[in-house]
């Protein structure tokens, strides 16, 4: 049988070996632990002579602690050959790690004279980066001199130590620093000298200014929303001569991504709205016995205002982000710049479904809302006056007006090109860059929302004689 001679089978016997005389001479000399545990059993006190002598034993001791733990576990002398193993990789790598920053000082009359030595690395001064900062201002404030520095005793140096030299030898007289570590040394410094950014002055005509600047984006905003208005009109006259490159597909996609997705989350928000306006108009008047009168609040306020406005808010929410962040990602991966090479229109294929589809998918996420909301009037109705259903639905038809319905649903149709309008217009200014497009959803969001709203009071305006 050939032995075997293998070389990690001879690394393995080696390191066991060289782990086995460690052990041995440790053993062998902690013996001496024991008489000066025994003293104070003795009444003898400790001379610094023991004290000394004990830490050196702990000490050793504590480089025994992971055999003697080991070796009491179950099994334990099977594993010491591995312990034996990591141990030895791990004392490798702190060889490795490197010789520790070191500053040594020297006073020759009332000159300081500083010298750097070691490895300044980030792994050197994560450990001893306190302590050095503490030696070197104790010695400034003893010398109370300009100290000067000595780099010629440098090993290592990475830009963690490039900055903490650099930011404590600012401004020193003297400075002699090895050639191989100059760039680095002089980057840190520039690092430390950014300027930094200058609080503005107060200007007492920088609400003019703003006032100024905001009227100038607003009038960018609308030249750019006329613009894209207008290019839509021009499109849907092409489309009109060519019914047959009329994108149905994308405009389907649109309808059912606006409108049929969204019901759950609108009509959830129409219940609770309805269930909450009826019971606080109920708490009101049935302390003047006016309780039939809920149903013409709820159903008026629900079927002319509400159910439209909460429908637009929510499509403003949901389906404008959306349109806003499709186009800004396109902007920024520059798809419709491929598009406007190829010779498509951008409005044509992009654009004009989102309007069109929202403005049709409006009118049917209103109705549905409506129907909610007034099916949530009759909940709460039934529970705090005690109306019945039957007696709710039968006044439906005398409280609200024919108009009312149709008011409502011809504000939808509006809300809704408006809401895909704004996304449509912000998603097409984004710029080619992330911030952007975030700022463009947002501006967006709030912009559909606040025309809804003025939209709303304008209509109310117009048909205030009618219903």
């Amino acid at each position: 049988m050939k032995r075997l001679t293998s070389r990690p089978l001879r690394a393995v016997l080696d390191l066991a070996e060289r782990e086995r005389k460690f052990l041995i001479s440790e053993l062998a000399q902690i013996k001496g632990l024991m008489p000066i545990l025994m003293k104070p059993r003795n009444k003898q006190k400790w001379s610094p002579e023991d004290l000394a002598e004990l830490r050196v034993q702990l000490r050793r001791l504590s480089r025994l602690s992971p055999y003697l733990v080991v070796a009491a576990m179950p099994g334990g002398l099977a594993m010491l050959p591995a312990l034996a193993w990591w141990l030895d990789r791990r004392r490798q790598a702190r060889a490795r790690a490197g010789i520790p920053a070191m500053l040594d000082f020297e006073t020759a009359g009332a000159a300081l004279c500083v010298r750097v030595s070691g490895d300044w690395t980030y792994g050197t001064l994560r450990v001893r980066s306190r302590e050095l900062r503490r030696r070197l201002a104790e010695e400034r404030d003893r010398t109370r001199a300009a100290a000067q520095w000595d780099l010629s005793g440098l090993g290592a140096l990475d830009d963690a130590g490039a900055v903490w030299l650099a930011r404590e030898m600012a401004g020193a007289p003297g400075i002699e620093v090895p050639q191989r570590f100059q760039p680095i040394l002089e980057q840190g410094s520039h690092g430390l000298v950014a300027p930094r950014e200058t609080r503005a002055r107060f200007d007492p005509l920088g609400a003019i200014v703003a006032i100024g600047e905001l009227g100038i984006r607003f009038a960018a905003h609308l030249r750019g929303g006329i613009a894209l208005l207008g290019t839509i009109a021009l499109d849907c006259g092409n489309l009109a001569r060519r019914p047959r490159d009329f994108p149905l597909l994308e405009l389907s996609a649109n309808v059912y991504r606006s409108g049929v997705s969204a019901l759950p989350v609108t009509m959830l928000v129409g219940f609770l709205v309805g269930v909450v306006l009826t019971y606080l108009s109920a708490l009101q008047l049935k302390k003047y016995g006016a309780d039939l009168l809920v149903i013409n609040i709820v159903a008026v306020g629900v079927v002319r205002e509400l159910g439209p406005m909460l429908a637009s808010i929510i499509a403003a929410g949901r389906s404008g982000s959306t349109m806003t962040a499709q186009l800004g990602v396109m902007r920024v991966t520059e798809e419709i710049e491929a598009l406007s090479v190829m010779g498509v229109s951008v409005t044509e294929r992009l654009v004009l479904p989102k309007v069109i589809g929202l403005s049709i998918a409006m009118p049917l996420v209103a109705f549905c809302t409506d129907a909610a909301a007034l099916f949530g009037g009759m909940v709460a109705a039934k529970v705090t006056l005690g109306i019945s259903f039957a007696a709710f639905l039968e006044a439906l038809p005398r409280v609200v007006a024919e108009s009312n319905f149709w008011i409502g649903l011809g504000k939808s149709v509006v809300f809704g090109f408006a809401v895909a309008f704004i996304a449509c217009h912000y998603g097409l200014r984004v710029l080619p860059n992330t911030d952007s497009l975030g700022a463009a959803v947002t501006q967006s969001v709030v912009a559909a929302i606040t025309s809804v709203i003025l939209l709303d009071a304008v209509f109310a305006v117009m048909f205030r004689n009618i219903g």
